[in-house]
């Protein structure tokens, strides 16, 4: 009697607990199909820094770029622009692509100028990307605050380094430019070789549902 008396308290726990077990278990294969699903669904830059889904570490601010100015990429004049579409890296989920070349030409000054873009193919779940600034959340609302980092530049023609005193570069988060006087490159032949040195690695990791 008393065992009856015993089974009939103890069957219901039993099946709330199987109840609770079951619960639990079909939300964690439910997040485990979610995350399958974050590795190959698309996240923005913007995203991954804003929010706090994200685990962010600034893994290097010394990460480089090689390039080089070419005769057949000077534009003949500030009227022409010269498409290059080349890829110059792949860093993580980073393709750091030349983009165009065009004359910047002022008053005395006359610059050739070469552009960058940097395509992201992050995904949600986990990954590497470069950006040319660091960025750190405010705390406010859709707020970063980008800071530079310091460049770095070298030169080189034939194998041989030389000293260049004029150039110019700028940037915004997802691109870069750089500029040499015509002068200067009129000087080795139009080739001179760049190392652009001070951008910035980010590794990053989903820890959101």
């Amino acid at each position: 009697m008393k065992n009856r008396k015993l089974l009939k308290f103890l069957i219901p726990i039993l099946i709330v607990f199987l109840i609770l077990f079951a619960i639990d278990y079909s939300g964690k294969v439910a997040k485990e199909k979610r995350y399958e699903q974050y590795k190959t669904e698309p996240a923005s830059i913007e995203s991954i820094a804003l929010w706090n889904d994200w685990n962010k570490t600034l893994v290097s601010t010394s990460e480089s770029v090689n390039f080089s100015f070419k005769k057949e990429w000077i534009p003949k004049d500030k009227d022409h622009i010269v498409e290059i579409n080349q890829i110059l890296k792949t860093v993580g989920d980073t393709t750091i692509i030349i983009d165009k070349t065009y004359r910047h030409v002022f008053q005395d000054d006359d610059d050739v100028v070469m552009m960058f873009r940097f395509e992201q193919n992050t995904k949600k779940l986990q990954g590497k990307f470069i950006t040319s600034m660091t960025f750190e959340n405010t705390g406010m609302i859709y707020s970063l605050n980008w800071a530079e980092i310091p460049k770095s530049f070298s030169f080189e023609h034939g194998g041989q380094k030389i000293e260049v005193k004029s150039y110019s570069h700028g940037h915004g988060e997802d691109d870069l430019t750089f500029g040499i006087p015509i002068s200067i490159l009129e000087q080795f032949d139009f080739q001179i070789d760049v190392l652009y040195t001070g951008l910035a690695l980010y590794e990053y990791r989903y820890i959101g549902d």
